[in-house]
This record gives C-alpha cells, structure tokens and sequence, in this order.
C-alpha cells in the first residue's frame, strides 16, 4: 500500500505515509481492514479490503476514503491558478510594452502617450509596482509631449 501511495501519480505528491494496516481475517481470502496514514501531521483511518490470491494482494479503498486529500488538493488548485494569473498578467504587460515600441516607432505623440497608459495599466493590473511607477512615468513625460500632461 505505501509503494502504491508513493508511487501512483493519483497520490505520490502528497506525502501520505501509511502507519499501520489493522486487517481482520476474511473468508475466501478477501479481509477487512483500516489503515491509518499520515497526511501533513494527521492520521486518517482509510477502510480497506485486501484480496489476496496466490501469493499475490490487491487493496481498495472505497469511494470517498481519500476524501482528506480535498483540501490539500483545493489549495493546490487555487495555487496553481493564481501563478497561471500571474503569468497571464505577466505576459499581457510584456504584450502591452510591446504595442507601445510598435506606436513610438509610429511617431504618433498621441498614440505613444495612450499606449503608455496602457502599459502603466497593464502592470498595476499585474500588481507589479515599480514597473507600474516606472511606466507613469513614461506616460506623463510621453502625455507632455503631446501636449497633454497628466494632472
């Protein structure tokens, strides 16, 4: 069982442990069991059935018996998410910087000052603050120049 927990891609990212296997002899060579395994400092008591079969064993566990991993795998979820946002915003700002570089080629003031905007937008979005400073400062100089200056 703890070959299986460590190896099984369904579980070998979460550290369980299994302690100890209290089995209760069955007819037929199938039996009844609980196994307590530790998951972040917890025991949780897992029902099991083992069948064995010519020297060969096969647990389960029934439905729902994992429940315990729910939370861990929720925060593992929103984890996963709010680094995908991250980069996300991450990129649409690199997108952004890129699109101002396209209109200053241009030579629009205008343009070059709205596209400023935009990138200062950009990095506030991705909460990345002296990026987000640096380009307000690229738009009111930018804005100036078009005859437009930021209050």
């Amino acid at each position: 069982m703890q070959q299986t927990l460590a190896t099984s891609p369904q579980f070998r990212k979460y550290g369980l442990t299994v302690q100890k296997v209290d089995v209760i002899k069955g007819p037929d060579h199938q039996h009844k069991a609980i196994a307590s395994i530790m998951h972040e400092g917890e025991r949780h008591d897992v029902p099991i059935t083992i069948n064995e079969n010519e020297g060969k064993v096969l647990w389960e566990a029934p439905p729902g018996s994992f429940a315990f991993l729910a939370e861990t795998m929720m925060r593992d979820a929103m984890k996963d998410a709010a680094n995908s946002m991250g980069d996300l915003m991450a990129s649409v700002a690199r997108d952004a910087v890129n699109q101002y570089r396209i209109a200053q080629r241009e030579g629009d003031p205008i343009q070059t000052c709205v596209q400023a905007g935009l990138v200062s937008a950009a990095y506030l979005q991705a909460q990345d603050e002296p990026n987000y400073v640096h380009w307000k400062d690229v738009q009111r100089t930018d804005c100036a120049r078009a005859g437009m200056p930021l209050r």
